[in-house]
């Protein structure tokens, strides 16, 4: 089973589900789960929910540059 590394999804040179991407993130530490935004971690004492956007409005633009969680 072989993993598309990091770097490859950064160039673009992989394709990658946003919403797996997303826990890939959180889960290698490379972003935080709090909002990039308002700075928010929880609301109502749950851990808030995220959404990774692309900044630039272009889903296949996976440089770590245009990425952030809202």
């Amino acid at each position: 089973h072989n993993v598309t590394s990091l770097t490859e999804i950064f160039e673009g040179k992989a394709n990658y589900q946003s919403y797996k991407l997303k826990k890939r993130l959180l889960k290698e530490n490379i972003k935080n789960h709090q909002c990039e935004s308002c700075g928010l971690d929880k609301w109502l004492e749950n851990p808030i929910p995220l959404e990774l956007h692309h900044i630039d409005g272009n889903r296949y633009n996976n440089s770590l540059e245009n990425l952030s969680l809202l």
